[in-house]
């Protein structure tokens, strides 16, 4: 009798322990990753995940050298960005962290208004010679960057959890997520 009673112990106890790792992983893997803007010459911080989402929570600015004669903006978005915890605030709020983001869409704003939009672009590319991630971003300024420059300006990146690979999300989508940076524009020489 005491060998069926150690035995059955024994089943109990691995069930337990089986699902407890079960659990354990279900909650460490509870998370929602944003994409995030990375400043340019610092791609290499972003190539790991766990350095990336460490910086991607300060708030650091965006400083961009142009030509005084450019009309568009050339912004890196990194897939590694700021991971949120299903216990920490607002985790309930932001898209749902069980599909991957697909598209990426950039805004810039200056004194309130709308000076730089780009179209929704995708985050994968058919192109074996481009690497997904970062993923370079261009964006076409209303005017010229001399019109821009020292002014502190608003990077917005909207990352589109709907659509799929050929067809991006709604322009009025707001299941996106958004992630935004001040951004200063230097002359580049």
């Amino acid at each position: 009798m005491q060998h069926s009673s150690s035995s059955s112990r024994h089943k109990v106890l691995s069930l337990l322990r089986y699902i407890s790792l079960g659990l354990l992983l279900i909650i460490v893997s509870a998370c929602h990753r944003a994409a995030n803007l990375v400043p340019a010459g610092y791609e290499a911080v972003f190539s790991d995940h766990i350095i990336a989402s460490t910086a991607a929570r300060l708030d650091y600015p965006l400083i961009i050298p142009a030509h005084e004669n450019d009309h568009e903006i050339k912004f890196l978005v990194s897939k590694s960005g700021v991971r949120t915890w299903f216990w920490e605030d607002g985790f309930w709020d932001l898209p749902s962290g069980w599909k991957p983001f697909t598209w990426y869409r950039i805004g810039l704003i200056s004194d309130g208004k709308l000076i730089c939009h780009a179209d929704w672009t995708p985050v994968h590319t058919d192109d074996p010679m481009k690497k997904d991630d970062p993923k370079e971003i261009t964006c076409t300024l209303k005017g010229k960057v001399n019109d821009y420059y020292d002014k502190p300006l608003v990077a917005l990146l909207f990352f589109g959890v709907n659509g799929d690979e050929k067809k991006p999300p709604e322009y009025d989508d707001v299941t996106n997520g958004v992630v935004s940076r001040t951004l200063y524009l230097v002359r580049e020489h």
